[in-house]
Parts: C-alpha cells; sequence; structure tokens
C-alpha cells in the first residue's frame, strides 16, 4: 500500500527460499519511521545476532524480499511526534557478551 501507510512500531517481515524453493518469513524488524527524510527500520544483524543494526535503504536485499507489514500497537499507543536525527543514540558497533553458545537455525539437524 506504500511507506507512508507505516507507523513506528510497525512490524515488518522478509522473506527467504529454502532449498526447495518454498518461500519462509528469514527476518523481522520494527519499523522505526522516517529519519532524515528516509523511511528506517531497526534490525537484528545477520553477521552478529547479538548486535543491533539500522537501515535506510531498501533498493537491495531488504526491499527485494519485503513480505509485509502488520500494526501491532494502535493509534493512542504510539506518537506522533517526529524525529530527526541528532547523532547517535547507540555506539555505532554495539555488542552484547555473549551469554552462552549462540545456536542459528542452520546449525540444528531438525530445525526448531
Amino acid at each position: 500500500m506504500g511507506i507512508d501507510k507505516l507507523r513506528p512500531g510497525d512490524i515488518m517481515t522478509f522473506w527467504k527460499k529454502d532449498s526447495q524453493g518454498k518461500k519462509y518469513i528469514a527476518h523481522v524488524a520494527i519499523y522505526m519511521g522516517k529519519i532524515n527524510g528516509k523511511p528506517t527500520i531497526i534490525h537484528t544483524r545477520k553477521d552478529n545476532p547479538t548486535a543491533i543494526g539500522i537501515t535506510n535503504s531498501f533498493t537491495y536485499w531488504f526491499g527485494e524480499h519485503f513480505y509485509e507489514a502488520r500494526r501491532v500497537l494502535n493509534s493512542t499507543e504510539r506518537s506522533s511526534k517526529s524525529f530527526s536525527d541528532s547523532g547517535p543514540v547507540i555506539p555505532q558497533v554495539y555488542k552484547l557478551p555473549p551469554q552462552g553458545p549462540i545456536i542459528q537455525p542452520e546449525d540444528l539437524p531438525g530445525g526448531f
């Protein structure tokens, strides 16, 4: 329906294909709204599952693999305030110390 219909807090899902060509939801992100005029999401990063990533470009993978957006907050639960970028809120690289081994779905013989 268009990026202008999204609201901060909306859950966005992205698809991939398995070895048989069947699509599945492979990634989930939260829409943050527009920052400096660009639609922005916050999500974990594939190369480091304990790190937070902020993406504001949908020209490659994120644009090609977008599946759907779901609204989970009603209008009274979200702010209508707009924001502009005033510098980093979290460090450029943010990593949690490992709490234990990180197990990826591909590491499990039967999946989750």
